[in-house]
């Protein structure tokens, strides 16, 4: 008797959190997490965004000698995050689809 009792109690709680979850999801407006901040206008000083922090970032893994040109060459650097989604640039691709999927190739010289 006291299992059926704890099932049910148990199934309730379930019954009651799904519900909640449901709710939460759809009383939350959508994210932009994952944006790059807009699209600039101008090359030399683009609008910082998630992938100019996560490319800030990959240059901590990079050799000084290795990324001095970058870091020279910073603000192109950072534009060049937003190609792949800006089809306004000359040189983007204006790829905004909402999964993207990115290969990686290993390649041996």
């Amino acid at each position: 008797m006291k299992t059926g009792l704890k099932r049910k109690k148990a199934t309730k709680l379930y019954l009651v959190l799904f519900l909640f979850f449901i709710i939460l999801l759809l009383s939350s407006s959508y994210s932009y997490a994952w944006s790059n901040g807009g699209f600039s206008s101008n090359p030399n000083n683009p609008k910082y965004g998630t992938h100019d922090w996560i490319a800030q970032h990959a240059l901590d893994w990079l050799p000084p000698n290795e990324k001095q040109f970058i870091l020279q060459n910073l603000a192109l650097y950072l534009y060049g995050t937003e190609l792949p989604d800006n089809n306004k640039a000359p040189d983007g691709i204006g790829d905004t689809s909402i999964i993207m999927f990115t290969l990686v190739l290993k390649v041996s010289w």
